[in-house]
């Protein structure tokens, strides 16, 4: 007996916990792998090359090495040289992650699509203007800036994105509005 589709649609939401995020696709979104594209074909290449202008060490280069990795097809290089997503073909395998010579890349819990991305905290100048919107704009008190980053009190988030409304860097991001830095 065939498993219907709708079947095999629900048994796939019930094993996937985590999709993954790009923490980080350059300074100020200024993905660090376009500058590479001319002579550099994988991201593992280009990681130990120096950096362009808005170029961040912990950035996503955009070469696709994530992409290559994925063994469902569900990560694609974007023409704008950053990633698509499908959430119902990522199994959540995690292959993505470990191709990532950056560590750009980190599986999130798709029950908490308010992620802060910027994984730079505490080694260079972040994307961060720590202006404080993001925690004015929380109604649970759920957003505090610790020292160097954003950060989200899950105990008291409840996911309403407004912290992601109002941060201007872009740095806090709800993936139900807009996916985690892929395209």
């Amino acid at each position: 007996m065939a498993v219907s589709q709708v079947g095999r649609k629900r048994e796939s939401e019930r094993r996937i916990k985590s999709c993954p995020i790009v923490r980080c696709a350059g300074k100020r979104g200024r993905p660090s792998g376009r500058i590479w594209r001319h002579g550099v074909g994988t991201c593992r290449e280009a990681a130990g090359l120096p950096l362009g202008p808005g170029g961040c060490v912990f950035g996503c280069l955009g070469l696709g090495d994530c992409a290559r990795a994925c063994p469902s097809g569900a990560l694609a290089l974007s023409p704008t040289g950053g990633l698509s997503h499908s959430r119902e073909s990522c199994t959540g395998c995690g292959a993505c992650v470990r191709a990532c010579p950056r560590d750009a890349l980190k599986l999130a819990p798709l029950s908490e699509p308010v992620q802060v991305l910027c994984s730079a905290f505490g080694h260079v100048e972040s994307c961060c203007d720590y202006c404080g919107e993001c925690v004015r704009a929380c109604p649970n008190r759920a957003v505090t800036i610790d020292m160097d980053r954003p950060r989200i009190d899950r105990a008291k988030c409840k996911s309403c994105g407004r912290c992601a409304a109002a941060c201007p860097a872009g740095l806090i991001v709800d993936g139900r509005r807009k996916p985690h830095g892929i395209d």
